[in-house]
């Protein structure tokens, strides 16, 4: 006859009249407990406290920390501030911001500025009617539409050839006339209507 304990921890062996003849006492069981420590072991797993697999955890873990019971060795990146235009492997602060490169180009900075290491080449306005350009007091920026009836025939502003023309001036009183044409026309004083 053959029997076992759970709670005891016993094995025995009873020969046919019920006579033991065989124990062994293996160890006393018990029922686990709850996790409640980082590194623990023979205990139940719960919500705060997960199983982890060790094997090679020491290389994942920073230097100086714990996990699982396994303090780490992994070095821990180090980066500083950045302190210049255009760095990179840096952390970004107020003065040096990070900055967005895509479809930037050096087109769209001013030239004699540099943004996140770009050097601008978009250069001041140099002669009447150019785009792309910084206007600058000599070529200031001026609305086109409708120009050309400001501007005097062969004249142009801002490339826009004018086609204002203005009346000669001998059929224009001697007064300032028409778009601020003095005449050389004779006014007769016998003229009630002029």
């Amino acid at each position: 006859m053959f029997c076992h304990s759970y709670h005891t921890g016993s094995l025995c062996w009873h020969n046919g009249q019920g006579v033991l003849q065989l124990q062994i006492v293996t160890r006393n069981w018990s029922i686990p407990v709850a996790s409640t420590a980082d590194g623990q072991s023979d205990c139940v797993t719960n919500s705060s406290f997960l199983a982890a697999a060790t094997s090679g955890l020491v290389a994942k873990v920073a230097v100086g920390l714990t996990v699982a019971g396994v303090t780490g060795t992994a070095a821990a990146e180090a980066h500083s501030n950045c302190a210049a235009n255009g760095g990179v492997g840096c952390v970004t602060v107020s003065a040096y911001p990070a900055a967005k490169l895509t479809n930037f180009t050096a087109a769209n900075i001013q030239s004699g500025v540099t943004v996140a290491g770009i050097a601008g080449s978009l250069g001041n306005c140099k002669i009447d009617g150019a785009t792309n350009c910084v206007e600058v007091t000599v070529f200031s920026a001026v609305a086109t539409s409708g120009l050309a009836s400001k501007v005097l025939s062969g004249s142009s502003v801002a490339g826009v050839t004018g086609n204002v023309t203005l009346p000669n001036p001998a059929n224009v009183r001697v007064t300032n006339g028409n778009f601020g044409v003095g005449g050389t026309g004779i006014r007769f004083k016998a003229d009630p209507h002029l």
